[in-house]
């Protein structure tokens, strides 16, 4: 789970905590963290004897806790998987952006503009919520990992309102109907 504000690692040996040991959360920068990645990792170094460990979870919103040992060889093979499909996810919604802003620039129509916004908006959304935006984009911008997901659901209706309308043709057909639109996307 990408979204929590602040997780940090401890360990229990003999009833007394040692740490933080590490932290990460999306109120940390990424640079701050053992790893790169997208997902809260901390790695773990065992001598075979059993070891406590305890986690702090901070969260403003809804807290999921999947909790996960891989060995590093594991998780490194999964996780390309994973990026190679979001790479291909996330370039095929680029294409598809700047093949409307081309139609465009070529011909004027303000539904390809505002349906390219709508597309950018939606793959932002996914970035954040897949963690990939604060893996690459908003690395050391604990705002915009905190703040993203919102601001792009809000882009995201604000430009769909404005395709629905310029796409059907809303303030010639229904000039009522295209004001309550434009205001809709605006709240």
């Amino acid at each position: 789970w990408t979204f929590y504000d602040s997780v940090e690692l401890f360990e229990l040996d003999d009833n007394t905590v040692t740490g933080p040991l590490a932290v990460a959360g999306d109120h940390h920068t990424m640079s701050g963290r053992h790893f790169a990645s997208r997902f809260p990792l901390f790695e773990m170094h065992g001598d075979g004897q059993p070891k406590t460990l305890l986690l702090r979870l901070r969260s403003g919103g809804l807290m999921l806790l999947p909790v996960f040992q891989w060995q590093i060889n594991e998780y490194i093979r999964e996780e390309q998987k994973a990026q190679i499909v979001l790479g291909l996810f996330y370039g095929t919604l680029l294409l598809i952006m700047l093949y409307n802003l081309g139609v465009w620039l070529l011909v004027r129509d303000h539904s390809h503009l505002f349906y390219a916004g709508y597309v950018f908006t939606v793959a932002l959304y996914q970035a954040s919520l897949h963690g990939v935006g604060f893996q690459y984009l908003w690395q050391d911008s604990p705002f915009l990992a905190d703040k993203m997901l919102s601001i792009s659901v809000g882009g995201t209706y604000m430009f769909g309102a404005l395709f629905f309308s310029f796409f059907l043709g809303l303030k010639k057909r229904w000039p009522r109907l295209h004001w309550i639109t434009l205001a809709i996307s605006t709240v």
